[in-house]
């Protein structure tokens, strides 16, 4: 489980998109004209990154864990990249459509994905079980089940009545 609560924030997600939106809407005339810049394809790297962190932003802050949200945020993302593409081909100055940006968008937005889900269920324990154990131990019943929580892998003393002690 995420345990910053800067990045379970909605606001951080919508600021990010902001940003990268006025990033995306700069003229061709102010980005860098280096040639290394084209030999490593920086562009197509900076895409990905971008879009990885957007929706790993976007996805820690839900706390459903469905397969479905996961699906939805990529189809917005790469509906925001083709819109993106369409307005730096038609109204940004030096800039044009690139499919290749769009497709580097989306395994930018996989790889983000991949990352949140990662890193909220390393520990395999899952929001639904960590709700459960917090309501349980907030009503301090001591009449739960470990077994309840079947990928539970942390203490379950206090679940079973004992009291922890505290360090």
């Amino acid at each position: 489980m995420l345990r910053w609560k800067i990045f379970q924030s909605r606001a951080v997600a919508v600021a990010w998109l902001v940003f990268i939106t006025v990033l995306f809407l700069l003229p061709g005339s102010s980005l860098p004209r280096d040639n290394w810049f084209t030999r490593v394809h920086f562009d197509k790297w900076a895409h990905t990154g971008v879009f990885a962190v957007l929706l790993f932003l976007w996805r820690s802050s839900f706390a459903n864990d469905s397969k479905r949200l996961g699906l939805t945020l990529i189809f917005w993302a790469t509906v925001y990249g083709f819109a993106i593409e369409f307005v730096q081909k038609y109204f940004v100055p030096n800039r044009g459509f690139d499919v290749f940006d769009v497709l580097f968008d989306v395994i930018g937005g996989c790889l983000g994905l991949l990352v949140c889900c990662a890193s909220c269920y390393g520990d395999r324990t899952t929001i639904k079980d960590n709700v459960k154990r917090k309501e349980n131990e907030k009503n301090n019943n001591t009449h739960f089940d470990c077994n309840d929580l079947d990928s539970f892998r942390g203490d379950c003393s206090l679940l079973r009545g004992r009291k922890r002690d505290k360090e």
